[in-house]
């Protein structure tokens, strides 16, 4: 962790420093990176627990495993701030899919270990990026989980909201997992 100014100045000297081009594909690289190792953490903590797809990576991006669960869970978290952060940077400057993706491999650690603040951060940057790339699939299960942790925090009228939305969306599309999924929290 850095201090903020020192944060600052390194921002400031790549934009000046950098094109824009390479700053671009840095962010992609970064963000691959926690993708797949979240990805990778989670199935290895919650190895029976769907996650999203991922997304193709450069070759670049180097790839963590995990031995166990303790070396999953011990990684999370140490990196939860960074991955907090990710998903802020990916849903910030455009980088949809990371951002809901990556939100669906942390949010069932955030849940389970008490970081409800942070889960409803980020699943509420989930549901934004999923609509904004069009991702059906992804909006409604990105609104169940906020739904679900929106009531963990005592937002009833919000969490009914979150999961009215969801309901809607999957029987409009036919969705019948996503159907019992978003009945049974309602």
């Amino acid at each position: 962790q850095f201090h903020d100014l020192i944060r600052e100045f390194a921002r400031r000297r790549a934009e000046l420093d950098e094109p824009q081009g390479n700053r671009r594909a840095a962010e992609r690289r970064l963000l691959g990176h926690y993708l797949s190792a979240a990805a990778h953490a989670h199935r290895t903590l919650y190895p029976g627990s769907l996650t999203a797809d991922g997304i193709p990576s450069d070759d670049t991006v180097e790839r963590v495993n995990f031995a166990d669960g303790k070396q999953a869970k011990t990684w999370f978290d140490r990196e939860r701030p960074n991955l907090v952060a990710a998903i802020h940077l990916a849903a910030n400057q455009g980088y949809h899919e990371h951002a809901w993706r990556l939100t669906d491999a942390v949010s069932t650690f955030l849940d389970r270990h008490g970081f409800y603040d942070n889960s409803r951060t980020v699943r509420e940057l989930s549901v934004l990026s999923a609509r904004a790339v069009g991702d059906r699939v992804g909006e409604a299960s990105s609104l169940v989980g906020l739904g679900m942790v929106q009531m963990i925090l005592g937002d009833h009228a919000d969490a009914r909201t979150s999961l009215d939305a969801a309901l809607r969306l999957v029987n409009d599309d036919g969705n019948k997992r996503g159907q019992a999924r978003s009945e049974e929290h309602t």
